[in-house]
């Protein structure tokens, strides 16, 4: 494919040691071309991939920037496997069907192979090799493990304040913590005194944690 060392040169600083050789045999023999682009922040996602909507243009990876050099390459993956999906398949399949696990885990597991992720992090992958999700926020070990090696942001998750607690999200808005339902919260706004299902990996502040 072309432009495969461009794409490489792009990423470089974002990537973990160890994988570069790995990530161009994989660039270069996918069958279509696409454009790799690193973006801003996004509380939405992690990254994505975009089809392209007209005959001449390439389809698109997106990949945050604020990511750690593991979660980066994992979300790089994630995406990548899309786009191998798409090269093959077109649009006639499931986004997250048996075809993109099948590529994702095939993929993550040639770099768990090569040794690229330290060994808490590869440990916390087995249920993705196993069973790949449609978002790691589904896997709340992986990010848990992933989290650690954040550079300058201590995160402190909802998962890990006691029940009660009082907490302000990114968004400004302040809420008590209540009962777990799976993966997520229950938890009282306190201004509008509505109820909102918050995810146990959401980042907070912790605000008051009397009862």
């Amino acid at each position: 494919m072309r432009n495969a060392k461009k794409k490489i040169e792009l990423i470089r600083d974002y990537l973990p040691e160890g994988c570069e050789n790995l990530l161009l045999r994989w660039f270069r023999e996918v069958e279509k071309d696409f454009e790799l682009v690193i973006s801003k922040e996004r509380a939405s996602k992690l990254g994505d991939f975009r089809p392209p909507y007209k005959r001449n243009e390439l389809p698109v990876i997106t990949v945050n920037n604020n990511l750690n050099h593991y979660s980066f390459l994992i979300i790089l993956t994630h995406e990548f496997a899309h786009h191998t999906n798409w090269s093959k398949y077109g649009n006639s399949i499931k986004a997250h069907g048996k075809e993109w696990k099948n590529d994702f885990a095939t993929l993550l597991g040639q770099l768990v192979l090569r040794g690229i992720f330290p060994e808490d992090i590869e440990s916390a992958l087995e249920n993705q090799l196993q069973s790949p999700t449609a978002t790691i926020y589904s896997d709340i070990n992986l990010v848990r493990v992933l989290k650690k090696y954040d550079k300058g942001r201590k995160s402190l998750l909802l998962d890990d304040i006691p029940e009660r607690s009082i907490f302000e999200l990114n968004t400004g808005r302040f809420f008590r913590k209540g009962e777990k339902q799976r993966k997520r919260y229950k938890c009282l706004e306190l201004k509008s005194r509505r109820l909102y299902y918050v995810s146990a990996l959401a980042e907070v502040k912790l605000v008051n944690n009397s009862k």
